[in-house]
């Protein structure tokens, strides 16, 4: 048994340091897999979790749908609690064509293009800002169709603070 001490923060602990185990998951219930992350005397890093399809966007055709997935969101509106000042959006490219001159994500009427890195076939992790109320994140690449020709995907993301 380890010594109890005063620890000026943390109030009573023991020994040098107390280990903290943390578990973070994200529940689906038609999902056939899951991937639990635990982390000793540390707050787990988010950014090191798996980004997974769960949301295609919505109004073209299946094909170009793909050119932007998302993993978070999973709808195209998603409703948050008062105070809220970030999303991480978690996105999927698919056969995007010149992403550097032709992607556009538009936040609340400002161009916040370069919050992206956008690539053919990668995925990332988007922090983006947001105020109370309604924000709009619009999001459009050109990208080929199943039939070679070329098409843009626009997105719609609605992230309700409050």
């Amino acid at each position: 048994l380890l010594p109890p001490f005063i620890h000026p923060v943390l109030g009573t602990v023991f020994g040098p340091a107390d280990i903290v185990s943390v578990l973070t998951w994200t529940v689906d219930s038609s999902a056939t897999s899951a991937t639990i992350i635990t982390t000793l005397n540390a707050v787990p890093d988010a950014t090191a979790l798996p980004i997974v399809e769960k949301f295609k966007g919505k109004g073209q055709r299946k094909d170009v749908n793909n050119f932007l997935t998302y993993g978070d969101p999973d709808s195209a509106s998603t409703p948050l609690p008062t105070g809220t000042g970030f999303f991480v959006v978690q996105i999927l490219y698919g056969n995007i064509v010149d992403p550097e001159n032709n992607f556009r994500a538009i936040l609340n009427g400002d161009d916040v293009s370069g919050l992206f890195s956008p690539s053919p076939g990668t995925k990332e992790k988007v922090t983006i800002p947001l105020v109370e109320g309604r924000n709009l994140l619009k999001l459009s690449v050109d990208g080929i169709r199943t039939d070679f020709h070329t098409a843009t995907d626009t997105d719609r993301l609605v992230f309700k603070v409050g």
